[in-house]
């Protein structure tokens, strides 16, 4: 069986975060995540989801997939995103009843980690009856800061179908549908170094039980600094840089903005900058889905570049280390080793 891995090497003082245990459910299952099951329903002209914890995933509303080439019925997108890792969930169903699904994860931000990061990437599908806004369909993300016991505003939203609704399309099979296909969406909690925050997804029918709601949710394995790339090589002639998922417009600029680099999500700056240099990145996203920022990045530049074996061979099912020394040439103990099946960095192989 031949091998074909990417593998990144990392100072270990500038380490990037893998997430928490299985906050992107790449173990299969449902660990660490709390699942419930409720009711949509209005109470005094508002839409308000009723939900209760249960054990064990809800048959047909708590779903994990992992077939990368089944497509979603209404929309015709794969159900595991291009980007994506091994498994998604799926909240919800197109039966109805004003059923909701929920899960949520509890999130622990690293005390030593001012700036931090977390990307999921959703896809959802509402059936559009045309009620008052209250009664539709709808899915909710949403991150809730426990200290306070209030949800954080540029992170947490709710898409209640409506014709109108920003990035949806009607679907082809079922005109009274409308869909959306995979979308990233980069939660900033910097800041939020130290803090407790619960991680919510939500899926919901329409609240007089006619109509139905479901979404698809993925999570990325790794957590960590807005701005990556910024560590580099010395012997590298230029600086590839990447913001966040998810926004609609990326600026960057030097230290006192006097230079625009460009603009995108990523960027090539060359010649590289100089060492200690910093780099801001304004942030503007969609209309309605989050808050304008600035973050920024310092450029640091190692002495050392990864080698690997270009080409290995093993038996089928024998176990390997791909961090050791038989397949990192020159591993140094002063850098962190992480290692993926693809060459966008999101399904990681843990060693």
């Amino acid at each position: 069986m031949m091998l074909l891995i990417a593998i990144i090497a990392i100072p270990s003082k500038l380490s990037a975060q893998t997430c928490p245990e299985n906050i992107g459910f790449e173990n299969g299952n449902f660990s660490n995540w709390k699942l419930f099951t409720g009711l949509a329903s209005i109470d005094k002209n508002k839409n308000v989801i009723y939900t209760n914890e249960v054990n064990n995933p809800a048959s047909g509303r708590h779903t994990l997939i992992s077939a990368k080439t089944e497509k979603d019925f209404y929309g015709g997108f794969s159900l595991i995103p291009k980007n994506g890792g091994n498994f998604t969930v799926k909240l919800g169903n197109n039966g109805t009843g004003a059923q909701a699904d929920g899960i949520s994860y509890l999130l622990n931000v690293p005390a030593d980690r001012p700036e931090f990061t977390l990307t999921y990437q959703y896809a959802v599908v509402l059936e559009d009856p045309n009620h008052p806004l209250e009664e539709q369909p709808r899915f909710i993300a949403r991150v809730k800061d426990l200290e306070k016991n209030a949800y954080i505003p540029c992170a947490s939203f709710e898409y209640v179908a409506t014709s109108s609704l920003p990035g949806f399309t009607k679907s082809k099979v079922n005109n009274s549908v409308i869909y959306k296909e995979w979308t990233p969406v980069t939660i900033n909690l910097s800041g939020y170094q130290g803090k407790k925050l619960l991680i919510e997804f939500i899926s919901a029918d329409c609240a007089l039980g006619g109509h139905f709601g479901y979404a698809y949710v993925d999570v990325n394995n790794l957590c960590g600094d807005l701005i990556v790339g910024n560590t580099f090589c010395k012997s590298a002639d230029e600086l590839n840089i990447s913001g966040p998922s998810g926004f609609k417009n990326y600026n960057w600029y030097n230290a006192d903005r006097s230079v625009k680099y460009g603009s995108g999500q990523s960027i090539t700056l060359k010649p590289t900058p100089a060492e200690g240099s910093k780099i801001i990145l304004d942030l503007m996203p969609y209309d309605g889905f989050g808050c304008p920022s600035s973050v920024e990045a310092v450029v640091h530049s190692v002495d050392y570049q990864v080698l690997v074996q270009e080409k290995y061979t093993v038996c089928e099912n024998t176990e390997i280390d791909l961090t050791s020394a038989n397949y990192i040439l020159n591993k140094n103990e002063g850098f962190t080793y992480l290692v993926y099946q693809d060459k966008d960095l999101t399904q990681q192989v843990l060693a």
